[in-house]
Order: structure tokens, then C-alpha cells, then sequence
């Protein structure tokens, strides 16, 4: 019977692939800014990891 609430073996899963995931997030949010920060659409773009940002 599924009661809606994760088997904690789930949780565990979830942990040992949280370092990766993070690591996937940063890398497309980079690529999104620098992607962005390009467009002659977009005036500026606020994030800490261009090179321009301040």
C-alpha cells in the first residue's frame, strides 16, 4: 500500500547522488547566465559567476 510517504531507502539514494545533481545544476545555471549575458535582448544578467557581475 503506497501511503504517500518515501521508503528511506529512497532518502539514501537521494543523498549519494545529491553532490552530483548540485554539480548538473551549477554547470546548466553557467551556461544559462553566460548564454543570457550574450543575448542583445538581455541588459544585464545578476549572476556570481560571470565574469562581470558586481
Amino acid at each position: 500500500m503506497n501511503t504517500g510517504i518515501p521508503a528511506p531507502f529512497n532518502y539514501c539514494l537521494a543523498i549519494k547522488t545529491l553532490a552530483v545533481r548540485m554539480r548538473e545544476h551549477e554547470r546548466n545555471a553557467r551556461f544559462l547566465a553566460s548564454f543570457l549575458s550574450a543575448h542583445p535582448k538581455v541588459k544585464h544578467v545578476y549572476y556570481p559567476g560571470l565574469d562581470n557581475y558586481g
